[in-house]
């Protein structure tokens, strides 16, 4: 079971990357460690926050890989959601200035900040509104989908619809580079859906609570959970875009 990162006590100073002794380097991993803890890579517990779209295919030729974007939106007034902002603005300045200090060894000119995809992107929604996103990368082969109460598997292209509220354990293994740029990607390998803010909830098997709580433990939920023994091994030069 490994440890998944407190937002509270997490400190970007702490995160590391591995330079592999290669002439051009495309992926470096990550470490975290903290004073009491030594983590391969980075693994957080997301808040609830909302998908703007259904989960979408992003290889044409892989029927397996998808994207799932959560947004932002709220988050001046949501104090959970500003905190994992915050986590991942840390994140963005610690790589860009683990760039800038090696940008001699990896041949790359001082502006650094060009070279690099930050992870909170901003949209256009359906209603031609700014919106502030985060991707995350799901595989379907590696992927069990169930709801809490029965084994009843189900496809989370279903389940996940524009505006449905999630919350998201996501992981990052390191830093890849590829045409040019860098960037990190996210792997959600679990996911709660909260089945309340589904279009036709009634229609969900053994849905019989009305507690609009917060608490995992209070309402039912489906679980997606990834397999990692089985996910697209990512750790080369493959990017988000």
């Amino acid at each position: 079971m490994e440890l998944i990162i407190k937002q509270e006590f997490f400190n970007p100073l702490f995160i590391n990357f591995t330079i592999p002794n290669v002439n051009r380097p495309t992926f470096f991993n990550i470490t975290y460690n903290s004073p009491t803890v030594e983590l391969e890579g980075l693994l957080f517990e997301t808040p609830w926050m909302r998908c703007p779209r259904s989960p979408f295919q992003y290889d044409i030729n892989d029927n397996n890989k998808f994207h799932m974007e959560l947004s932002f939106r709220g988050y001046k007034f949501n104090s959970q959601l500003r905190m994992f902002f915050s986590c991942l603005s840390g994140i963005d300045r610690k790589i860009s200035s683990f760039l800038y200090k090696n940008r001699n060894y990896l041949g790359l000119n001082d502006n650094v900040e060009n070279l690099f995809h930050k992870q909170v992107r901003f949209i256009r929604d359906a209603n031609s509104e700014n919106d502030s996103i985060i991707k995350l990368k799901l595989f379907k082969s590696a992927t069990k989908t169930f709801l809490t109460e029965n084994d009843n598997e189900m496809d989370f292209n279903k389940v996940i619809l524009p505006d449905t509220r999630v919350k998201a354990y996501i992981k990052c293994n390191g830093l890849w580079y590829y045409n040019g740029k860098f960037g990190i990607s996210w792997k959600a390998y679990k996911l709660i859906v909260d089945h309340q803010t589904l279009p036709n909830p009634e229609n969900i098997q053994n849905d019989k609570s009305d507690d609009k709580s917060d608490d995992d433990s209070e309402i039912p939920h489906f679980t997606f959970i990834m397999d990692e023994d089985n996910e697209d091994n990512e750790n080369n030069t493959s990017s988000d875009d």
